[in-house]
């Protein structure tokens, strides 16, 4: 009898049923809620068996495909709306994103409560982030023309 499934799994074990569930999710084949529940459990899985499990309703992998053709990361990163921004620049857009909305919100706040909304101040705040767009559009460029590494 094949114990197999009864054997404990390592951390490149995980790895790589994570990295195949991201497959079958960039494919179609799972949707994000099922891509999540099922990520979750493979990396709390202890045995081969909870692994298997998780993919049994998946195709076998095909050899020949390689982590860069078809759909794979890039198609991940396309519908994650900023592909492939770096995360300071991510973080950099959320920061501008919460000042600017929260100095209107109190701006709006004040001047309802004063009736008096003769100075726009949160322009001042919003003009910070100026340099956002063209620095992204920037590095964007700029990755377009370096190698891509996972």
């Amino acid at each position: 009898m094949d114990r197999r499934h009864e054997f404990r799994v390592s951390d490149a074990d995980r790895q790589g049923a994570a990295a195949r569930l991201g497959a079958a999710m960039a494919e179609g084949r799972l949707d994000l809620s099922e891509y999540d529940d099922r990520l979750a459990r493979a990396y709390q899985a202890v045995t081969y068996g909870e692994l298997d499990r998780l993919v049994a309703d998946l195709p076998p992998r095909d050899p020949t495909r390689t982590a860069d053709s078809g759909p794979g990361l890039a198609a991940i990163r396309s519908r994650a709306g900023f592909p492939a921004l770096p995360m300071t620049l991510k973080v950099l857009w959320a920061a501008w994103l919460v000042a600017s909305t929260a100095s209107l919100l109190v701006w709006l706040g004040l001047s309802l409560r004063t009736g008096d909304a003769t100075v726009f101040w949160p322009l001042a705040v919003a003009m910070a982030g100026a340099p956002l767009p063209g620095v992204t559009v920037g590095v964007v460029v700029a990755r377009r023309g370096a190698p891509r590494t996972l």
